[in-house]
């Protein structure tokens, strides 16, 4: 809430709601004759816009570090463009080109799969193998091409927790999805050699492209983006799955 509206009017946010019956969407304008409020106040200016906490705007309901007044603000704001806040009501397209390494992939929506429902329904799934959930039913190839032995986290990586966008880990973070992707086995390679062949050959290390690192004869498979880094893929052994220290 806003002090300088106490200091101008003499009316405390409380006071305000209780005069307009808490009607949070009550234009300001209409009582600016008889009480004062700040000279720079928009014309459309409502209780709501200067007394946030009052009207329940700094509840942070989706995820913690959204506040209910960042929502379809017109803005896009970093702590609301998740699934769970539906990518700041739409102010956010959805995880931005820096944070293509931890986001889930579409082409599980493209196959009638929802990652959020699935990881909602049963959180334990995310261990599973892609082939255990789904059952033969779509034959060698999997799911939009992800091979059956795949785990569910590695399709869904950001809905099972095995990542955190922008890398912003919270404190108390469960760490346990975020392992090395089953990828790496099913392309022959191990991320201990990857990484060190990534450290030899210059100076981007985990931030290397995936296919740079692979034998030119080798193609990348449908389920891994072209500009896959290694350390979309090799999480643990790039030391992307330790909790923040102060």
């Amino acid at each position: 809430d806003f002090s300088e509206v106490e200091k101008l009017s003499g009316f405390s946010c409380t006071l305000l709601s209780n005069l307009v019956h808490k009607q949070c969407s009550f234009e300001l304008s209409q009582i600016s004759a008889q009480i004062r409020m700040p000279d720079k106040l928009p014309k459309d200016a409502t209780l709501s816009t200067v007394c946030p906490e009052t009207c329940g705007l700094c509840e942070e309901k989706c995820t913690p570090g959204c506040p209910v007044w960042f929502l379809g603000n017109g803005s896009c704001d970093k702590g609301c463009n998740n699934p769970e806040c539906d990518f700041d009501e739409g102010d956010c397209e959805g995880i931005t080109p820096e944070d293509r390494g931890c986001r889930d992939s579409p082409l599980v929506e493209q196959y009638g799969f929802s990652c959020s429902a699935v990881v909602a329904f049963a959180p334990l799934m995310c261990s599973k193998s892609l082939g255990e959930i789904v059952g033969d039913s779509l034959g060698d190839d999997g799911l939009g091409g992800f091979h059956p032995s795949l785990r569910i986290r590695d399709a869904c990586p950001m809905s099972c927790k095995a990542c955190y966008p922008f890398d912003d880990i919270p404190p108390d973070a469960d760490l346990s999805q975020c392992q090395d992707s089953d990828a790496v086995v099913l392309l022959e390679q191990t991320c201990g050699s990857l990484k060190d062949k990534a450290e030899t050959s210059g100076p981007t290390g985990c931030n290397t492209p995936l296919k740079t690192l692979l034998p030119q004869s080798q193609q990348m498979p449908p389920w891994l983006r072209t500009d896959t880094r290694l350390r979309d893929v090799c999480r643990r052994t790039c030391g992307f799955c330790q909790l923040p220290t102060e």
